[in-house]
């Protein structure tokens, strides 16, 4: 998910890309900012690139 949000891609197009509800995207995108202590999805993108995830 980390890696199409790097792609540009909003939360809606996510959902579609994934096959899941676009509740489903925001849930796991906000599980992945609040579980690192990241601010927003900017930080997630840069934080998913320097440890090697993207």
């Amino acid at each position: 998910m980390l890696r199409l949000l790097a792609d540009g891609l909003d939360t809606t197009e996510i959902a579609q890309r994934l096959n899941y509800s676009k509740r489903t995207v925001e849930t796991i995108i906000s599980g992945v900012t609040n579980r690192h202590g990241l601010r927003n999805r900017t930080h997630a993108v840069a934080f998913a690139w320097r440890s090697g995830a993207l």
